[in-house]
């Protein structure tokens, strides 16, 4: 059907059959996201390290964006790398907010650390890099 994915990409991707109630969630929001490949890096890195870890990629609107947050807490998420159009919808969000993203006024990355959310903006040093 559209937008199911395959067995062979749930094993070779995701390693479907490692996961369980521990495995930590990592993803991509933001729309679109379907021409992103961090979920075969990411994936593989996890793979490597032996780390009960998966990377997926959730298409999400501006619209989406306040049920989400409210849904995603129930889920064990842990990180989420942030696209367009929603950098710059974060904020109100998240627990904390790293004075560069605040000052940048876009969040690209959101980390859960002690059970709060913060945002931070890797985009400008990564370019100055």
């Amino acid at each position: 059907a559209p937008g199911q994915v395959s067995l062979p990409t749930l094993r070779e991707i995701y390693h479907f059959e490692n996961l369980n109630r521990q495995t930590k969630i990592y993803a991509l929001i933001g729309n679109p996201v379907d021409k992103s490949i961090g979920h075969l890096c990411h994936n593989q890195v996890f793979r490597s390290l032996k780390e009960n870890s998966v990377y997926v990629k959730i298409p999400l609107t501006p619209q989406e964006v306040p049920l989400f947050f409210k849904l995603m807490k129930k889920l064990p998420f842990e990180g989420f790398s942030v696209t367009m159009p929603l950098k710059e919808q974060m904020a109100p969000y998240l627990d904390a907010l790293d004075p560069k993203a605040k000052q940048i006024g876009a969040i690209n990355t959101l980390v859960k650390r002690e059970g709060k959310w913060w945002g931070y903006n890797t985009d400008a040093g990564g370019a100055l890099d």
